[in-house]
């Protein structure tokens, strides 16, 4: 019988790699110390408080390492030949940024240094590799034994759906896909399945049921292809962190763009909606979002203190104005912006977007635009983790539904958090309708599909020119 794999067993399986982790960084300190006093003879023996003083430092670089590597952001889908990889580059970096702290220590010989950071890298890679390799054999003989695995729903009841659903169950090596019902949809016949079908209506939308079933993948097998599905999917799974998956054969029906698998000897699905940035890059760019930040609101105070001056001079209302916006998963959040407007209650105009010499924006407000200063409260929102400098820009609810009507994979952007800046906003700038919003967007949509460092900070170089040259209206 086979267990589901919860997110309580995520978070529990990510403390067992956290806790091993920090037990290699423990046990190697501990042999590393012992071998400096009794093989190279160049530390006096002592436990006391300098000594666990740099433990705990130790430790929390290490442990500070493990997580931008992105090792942590998958728990029990692992490749063995990554992790390897993983913990040696990351061992390999930590011990440089060690060697180079040493060798400023002046009291130390240079051939001394050489063995006793070459020992502690033997002893950091070999302990944390052990001990993780452990706990990864181990799920993985879990999940081929069909033990365990991911709760899925398969889209379809007609032979195209059975058959996958036969491939998957019959593999040798389970993949970990452990398919709990289909889900009916079109006029596909349900024929010889072997779980439950359910039926879709309003009261059992599909993000109920992958909620309430604790869904982590779900299967696209249609006799047909139905851009109303995709419709369906995307914006009935945007705030869930499921996998829609999809055969090769039928990528092609619903997209245009190339996929990528890496699947060698299981059955191979794509994943519609995988993010090309690799997991140490996203943490770095989290990490450098609220670091950035924190050090840009503490600089701009005084300059933050001088354009809400201007904002009171210049007309009657609040210096921050706030909006509701949608976020990551389309999670609704308040973004903080200066006041570029004049107060208006009119509800009418609550709706309304700004367009160029639009009569509601004061004599200021219209210098911040050109400059984008008014957006630089939202620096708050990035500090926070609401936002990240760089990301699609975010749309009220209201314009958000509409756009999503109009081009269903508008809802893929709610699968990263939105951004300060953006490739629309660079190339576009503000909208003035819908159709400018969706021609954005379209440009933010390849931006999702090619997402980096590289290019975010191509993106951030692009703002800071529009912002010099003033070319922000």
């Amino acid at each position: 019988m086979t267990r589901s794999i919860t997110r309580e067993n995520e978070s529990r399986q990510k403390a067992k790699y956290i806790i091993g982790d920090i037990a290699a960084a423990m046990l190697s300190w501990v042999v590393y110390y012992l071998f400096k006093i009794f093989v190279l003879e160049i530390s006096p023996f002592s436990f006391g408080t300098k000594f666990f003083v740099s433990l705990s430092l130790y430790i929390a670089g290490w442990s500070f390492l493990h997580y931008l590597s992105g090792y942590y952001n998958s728990t029990f889908i692992k490749s063995r030949l990554n992790e390897l990889v993983t913990t040696f580059a990351t061992t390999l970096l930590g011990c440089l940024v060690l060697f180079f702290i040493t060798v400023s220590n002046d009291e130390i010989e240079y051939n001394e240094i050489n063995v006793s950071i070459t020992t502690l890298f033997l002893l950091q890679f070999l302990l944390t590799y052990i001990i993780r390799l452990c706990q990864t054999q181990r799920i993985a003989h879990m999940i081929h034994d069909r033990e365990i695995g991911f709760n899925t729903l398969i889209i379809g009841t007609g032979r195209h759906a059975r058959q996958t659903a036969q491939m998957l169950n019959n593999l040798p090596l389970s993949s970990g896909y452990y398919i709990i019902g289909f889900i009916s949809y079109g006029d596909d016949k349900a024929e010889g399945l072997q779980a439950p079908v359910i039926t879709l209506d309003k009261d059992n939308t599909l993000g109920k049921i992958a909620k309430e079933n604790d869904v982590k993948n779900v299967i696209i097998a249609t006799e047909h292809q139905d851009n109303d599905l995709m419709t369906l999917l995307i914006s009935e799974l945007n705030d869930t962190y499921i996998n829609i998956m999809i055969s090769p054969a039928d990528y092609g029906k619903f997209f245009a763009a190339p996929y990528h698998t890496n699947v060698l000897y299981s059955y191979p699905l794509v994943s519609i909606l995988r993010s090309p940035m690799p997991d140490w890059q996203e943490n770095v760019k989290n990490v450098a979002d609220r670091v950035a930040s924190f050090i840009a609101l503490v600089l701009l105070m005084p300059f933050f203190l001088v354009v809400a001056i201007m904002i009171k001079a210049g007309s009657k209302g609040p210096v921050i104005y706030k909006q509701e916006r949608l976020g990551l998963h389309a999670k609704p959040f308040t973004i903080y912006k200066f006041r570029s407007m004049y107060c208006d209650d009119n509800p009418d105009h609550s709706h309304t977007l700004a367009k160029n010499n639009d009569p509601r924006i004061t004599k200021v407000g219209r210098l911040l635009r050109k400059y984008r200063i008014d957006e630089l409260p939202q620096l708050f929102n990035v500090l926070i983790g609401q936002m990240s400098i760089v990301g699609p820009r975010p749309e009220q609810p209201y314009f958000a539904s509409k756009l999503v009507l109009m081009s269903p994979d508008y809802a893929l952007r709610y699968q990263v958090k939105p951004g300060l800046t953006s490739w629309g906003m660079v190339k576009y700038g503000y909208a003035e309708n819908e159709e400018k919003m969706l021609e954005r967007a379209k440009i933010e949509h390849i931006y999702l599909q090619n997402r980096s460092l590289a290019v975010d900070i191509k993106i951030i170089l692009y703002t800071i020119r529009t912002i010099v040259t003033g070319k922000g209206v």
